[in-house]
């Protein structure tokens, strides 16, 4: 299996449909947006200043000052100082500085006491007395 760098949306398309491909890393120049609809078996990562669309059941790991916007059912883990903001029935992990916006169904998983979530359904701090994560529904109070 090979990975492809990709700074264009043709590098990505083309990336994206080679089956022996399984490992994509976004580095285009910052405010060159990508989109990605599906990443399929690939892992898609995002670092630097890269600016990326996920939409449908894209997954995307954001690292460095990338930045993401998940829509749909995309999938997010943002690190390092990484900035995600969401959409429909997106799913967020958030790790490191990481920071999210997220929409009121948007279910955030903070991984990180350093990492902020403004909006979604979050998921609470793992506690070190438990591996259980902390759930709050997306309309409820707190």
């Amino acid at each position: 299996m090979k990975t492809a760098t990709v700074t264009t949306q043709t590098e990505l398309d083309a990336a994206l449909s080679d089956p022996g491909c399984s490992t994509i890393l976004i580095r285009s120049s910052k405010g060159v947006w990508l989109g990605l609809a599906a990443s399929g078996t690939a892992t898609v990562a995002a670092s630097d200043s890269a600016t990326v669309r996920a939409y449908g059941s894209a997954t995307v790991r954001a690292y460095d000052s990338a930045t993401i916007r998940a829509y749909g059912s995309a999938t997010a883990r943002a690190y390092d100082s990484a900035t995600v903001t969401a959409y429909g029935s997106a799913t967020i992990r958030a790790y490191d500085s990481a920071t999210v916006t997220a929409s009121r169904y948007v279910a955030v998983q903070l991984r990180s006491a350093h990492a902020s979530v403004t909006g979604g359904a979050e998921a609470g701090p793992l506690t070190t007395s438990t591996t259980a994560w902390s759930t709050r529904s997306a309309g409820a109070a707190g």
